[in-house]
């Protein structure tokens, strides 16, 4: 049974974070989508490698949620690269493959 008391709206808001964050691994999960459907492959279908390429704040952004990325997108390996052009990612869906390109997605805060 729950015993402890529920935080207030005050304390939530408190440990509210970097909300460009949340923009960031959504933009970078939707492009892995992207080029999976155009691949008609399944949403579970692995990728190889995933090349990301942003300016370095988002690469920053993107590096502190690599791991939930990598997880929902099925990436085995990714890479960033710093670029001065809106976040790009790559993805090689067959080992040895051309990578399928998402091209420029526009970040949020950007």
């Amino acid at each position: 049974m729950h015993r402890a008391a529920w935080p207030s709206a005050d304390e939530l808001r408190r440990h509210t974070g970097d909300e460009a964050l949340l923009g960031t691994a959504s933009e970078a999960i939707a492009a892995v989508r992207g080029a999976k459907s155009r691949a008609k492959l399944s949403m579970r279908a692995e990728v190889a490698r995933a090349t990301v390429s942003a300016p370095r704040a988002v690469l920053d952004r993107f590096a502190l949620a690599e791991g939930d990325v990598r997880a929902a997108g099925r990436i085995a390996e990714a890479e960033l690269r710093e670029d001065r052009g809106p976040l790009r990612l790559d993805a090689d869906l067959q080992r040895g493959g051309p990578p399928h390109r998402t091209g420029g997605i526009r970040m949020a805060g950007r």
